[in-house]
């Protein structure tokens, strides 16, 4: 308002996380987590949210962790500091939602530039109702998911340039309506720099039922007379990242979601894209 002049500060968009390395090994393995907290809910209140947390136990080539992350089938995330109470690409194809969930890593070694990292665990999915009509439903559901990573380094092992893509699945099952709805999707992600300054990495996924995985939308499934019926989707994300300044970096992105049109009601979404 005009008049008297203000100041302030604020703390929205902020993300405060804390790292540790446990300093004695358990059971010949090392104990490392993390906690990440947000204030993207803002307001005059002092509101901080758990995001992210974590704790894992490594040993040589083999770790067992517990926490809230995103899905195992898909962890990979876009580079942007323009969204912090939901993940970027959020409706437009990055399946982020986090997730409680216990998952055991297994690295298969070639050489010493290439190898096979397989993940597999089980997650804790949230559930949500359908986009039209309301229906009972279970708020949470076990769901079983798994990833394999091939990676390969490239150049001269200080370059820090490598070569990776992964093929991930999730399935589960969601109870509503009295009816048990499927879902069950892959996923196929990547990551390439084959400049130290340039990176290329992305997501494609394909399946039904995915709205509970984070897709920003309410349509995964819906209750006909009939009964339960999962909405097909498919969708994904990619971006290219350039390494100018050491503090400079300039990233370019798009994905979509695009719902089967024939699975959908009249009025629904039928394909986000950004």
């Amino acid at each position: 308002p005009t008049g008297v002049g203000h100041s302030g500060a604020t703390l929205r968009q902020t993300i405060l996380g804390l790292e540790f390395d446990g300093p004695q090994a358990v059971l010949g393995g090392k104990v490392r987590g993390s906690v990440y907290m947000d204030f993207a809910s803002g307001g005059a209140a002092f509101n901080a949210r758990l995001r992210t947390a974590s704790i894992q136990i490594d040993w040589k080539d083999r770790s067992v962790a517990v926490g809230l992350e995103k899905p195992i089938f898909n962890p990979r995330e876009p580079s942007s500091l323009a969204q912090v109470s939901v993940s970027p690409l959020t409706g437009a194809g990055n399946l982020w939602l986090w997730l409680p969930q216990v998952r055991v890593e297994q690295e298969f070694a070639f050489t010493a530039a290439t190898g096979i990292r397989a993940q597999a665990g089980v997650v804790q999915t949230r559930e949500i109702a359908p986009s039209l009509g309301i229906a009972t439903f279970e708020a949470v559901r076990p769901a079983a998911e798994g990833r394999v990573n091939f990676h390969h380094k490239l150049g001269n092992p200080g370059d820090g340039r490598r070569l990776e893509f992964a093929a991930g699945f999730h399935a589960s099952t969601t109870h509503a309506g009295g009816y048990s709805i499927p879902s069950n999707l892959y996923s196929l992600d990547w990551f390439f720099n084959p400049w130290k300054r340039l990176e290329f990495t992305g997501v494609f996924y394909s399946g039904q039922n995915v709205a509970g995985l984070g897709s920003g939308t309410r349509q995964g499934y819906d209750i006909l007379k009939s009964g339960g019926r999962a909405i097909g989707s498919q969708g994904g994300w990619g971006q290219f990242t350039l390494h100018t300044l050491p503090r400079l970096d300039f990233h370019f992105f798009t994905g979509q979601v695009d719902d089967r049109h024939a699975d959908l009601a009249p009025g629904l979404i039928g394909r986000n894209l950004l």
